[in-house]
């Protein structure tokens, strides 16, 4: 596996990219996030927009813990699947040659692994350990559990009563 963070990312202005434009310029020690728009995402948060303003229109969400913990535990895996799917089509679209000549082309992929291909190198910066291990004590990783621990039991002790 490879070690490392690219020499730059780029990202739109999200709340959680503003924890990864920290990490990654810690792990670099320089700036080496770019802001930028964001288009490419926009209808699938649109729709997580429109379906939670429904609900709380019809006073059916207040988008309190419980109300939020009931989302994980009904719909994290309907949106981890279609997030996955997403990253599958994109690592391998190609993105097509354009006039300007410092604009890649290729599948991204490809472009990753074999950038030998491409006429260019690998821009994986390495990082010490010390700093991987800082940034990976901020993240919260998923478990077993979509949502909090004790709303899953209990929300998995009422579907097993109800049947």
């Amino acid at each position: 596996m490879r070690q490392g963070c690219p020499a730059s990312m780029r990202g739109d202005r999200g709340t959680e990219n503003g924890h990864v434009a920290q990490m990654q310029d810690f792990m670099t020690g320089k700036e080496s996030f770019i802001y930028g728009r964001s288009t490419a995402n926009q209808q699938r948060c649109q729709f997580w927009i429109d379906a939670l303003g429904i609900l709380k229109k019809v006073g059916q969400f207040a988008g309190d813990f419980i109300d939020i913990s009931l989302i994980q535990f009904c719909c994290m895996e309907l949106l981890q699947n279609d997030i996955d799917s997403m990253v599958q089509v994109w690592n391998v679209h190609r993105i097509r040659p354009t006039k300007n000549q410092n604009s890649p082309n290729g599948r991204p992929f490809v472009m990753y692994k074999l950038p030998m291909i491409y006429g260019t190198r690998s821009y994986l910066q390495s990082v010490d350990e010390d700093k991987i291990e800082i940034c990976r004590a901020e993240c919260v990783f998923r478990d077993e559990h979509p949502c909090d621990r004790d709303v899953f039991n209990i929300c998995t002790l009422y579907m097993e009563e109800k049947g």
